[in-house]
């Protein structure tokens, strides 16, 4: 299994970084770099799942950023899990609105929210709507469906070693 720096590794172009609790635990030295990273807006892309941003070290590194304006974006994907995961499994989905309203105060609203999701339905968004606001909502939709991946093989082991080999890369 590749950790989470081996695979942004393969992005150079990109700098990124990603936090894992299981990775930052009780690691000090690690936590105080990453922080100072957030804080100083030293990285383009910062990846994080809603549980993370709960970690008191991690939101107040990004309300230190917000300050200093080293945040220009904010992108939930698959915004729709905030509504459907957030009322009853993973409530930290419900902690990003007000998250996101503190960070744009403390920039003076000089971040930018993007939702994401390719599921969503019109009640979805219009609770969406209401939980971050509605101002400076600019909406994309491209409500068609998609044909799904499929693989096929005449020989189930070559398919299988051929699914693992395309998981690899």
């Amino acid at each position: 299994k590749k950790n989470d720096d081996e695979t942004l590794a393969r992005l150079p172009w990109i700098e990124s970084i990603a936090y894992s609790s299981k990775e930052f635990s009780g690691k000090i030295d690690k936590m105080a770099a990453l922080k100072e990273k957030i804080e100083n807006g030293k990285n383009k892309i910062i990846y994080i799942s809603p549980e993370g941003l709960t970690n008191y070290e991690i939101s107040q590194a990004l309300l230190n950023a917000a300050k200093k304006k080293n945040i220009s974006a904010i992108v939930i994907d698959e915004t729709h899990l905030v509504i459907d995961w957030g009322m009853n499994f993973r409530p930290e989905f419900q902690f990003l609105p007000a998250l996101i309203s503190k960070l744009k105060h403390y920039s003076e609203n000089a971040i930018t929210t993007v939702l994401l999701s390719a599921t969503i339905t019109e009640s979805d968004k219009d609770v969406l709507h209401s939980i971050f606001g509605y101002d400076g909502i600019i909406e994309f939709r491209g409500d068609e469906l998609r044909p799904e991946i499929e693989y096929y093989s005449n020989d189930e082991l070559e398919r299988i070693i051929d699914l693992i080999e395309s998981i690899k890369r």
